[in-house]
């Protein structure tokens, strides 16, 4: 209870910039920040899972499970989608639109042999089989989606063979789920710390490299790591919820350098106080 009580009182007091707090931590071994970087990275790595968790909780899958099953079901009979040696080719006249709800706009995925990449745009799908690739939306660069080639096998999809199939495609959803789960509960909440402490270490030292050449007297290195490590808690923390909760990307970077470049000189001017 004392180390709970010990830590949140050192994780506040790093988030408000507490004035005496920093001034103590001239003087405090390293052993107290990575103690503190540690456990904070432990809790965020715990909460970024729970968050994912309830992002993709059991309930959420075994509707879109019995939806993808009663998809299948209604696969056109009359269709056939022939995989060969790299090409694709159908019996259709027309693209084919499979949903996972008919009454959802978005298709999951579009079969079209005469499309181009860019197309997958224009369907507004997730998927997109042309004649020779399988396009994969990017909901991050929605221009550069993601382009793989279709298999060399060869391969022949209809209402029989999918019937025949829904048991090994039911199998195969529930192994996919799982290793999403470990995915999204494991590896991408450590992915993103990883980031962030690594982007954190790089603009602490540009940081400390400006203010050494600005001071007309040298601060000891060690102690400014110190009390910049700490002072980034805030942006860690505000940084992580909008990638977790509200799903940021790419701007978090920006979010992350501007407001621990806020705070971090902030944090320097009280340091100047306190020295003086």
């Amino acid at each position: 209870m004392n180390k709970v009580k010990r830590f949140l009182q050192t994780f506040i007091q790093s988030a408000t910039l507490k004035h005496d707090f920093y001034n103590h931590l001239f003087h405090s071994h390293w052993s107290l920040t990575l103690n503190y970087l540690l456990v904070l990275a432990i809790i965020l790595q715990i909460l970024g899972g729970l968050i994912n968790l309830w992002h993709f909780r059991p309930s959420k899958f075994r509707i879109l499970k019995n939806q993808v099953i009663s998809a299948l079901s209604i696969f056109p009979e009359e269709l056939v989608i022939k995989i060969d040696r790299g090409f694709l080719s159908t019996n259709y006249y027309k693209p084919y639109f499979f949903r996972l709800n008919q009454k959802r706009f978005q298709p999951l995925v579009v079969v079209d042999e005469t499309a181009e990449t860019k197309k997958i745009l224009e369907y507004n799908s997730v998927i997109l089989l042309s004649a020779t690739n399988i396009v994969v939306s990017n909901k991050w660069q929605q221009q550069k989606p993601f382009i793989f080639p279709l298999p060399s096998a060869s391969l022949q999809i209809d209402h029989k063979t999918i019937i025949n199939n829904i048991p090994i495609i039911y199998r195969s959803l529930v192994s996919v789920y799982q290793l999403a789960l470990i995915y999204f509960i494991v590896f991408l909440p450590a992915w993103l710390l990883f980031q962030q402490f690594i982007l954190i270490t790089i603009l602490i030292t540009i940081y400390l490299f400006i203010c050494n050449l600005k001071q007309k007297h040298h601060w000891q290195r060690n102690s400014l790591y110190h009390i910049a490590y700490h002072a980034s808690t805030t942006p860690i923390m505000l940084t992580f919820i909008l990638m977790t909760v509200f799903r940021f990307n790419f701007i978090y970077l920006l979010i992350s350098q501007t407001l621990l470049t806020t705070l971090f000189f902030y944090l320097m001017l009280r340091i100047k106080k306190v020295e003086k």
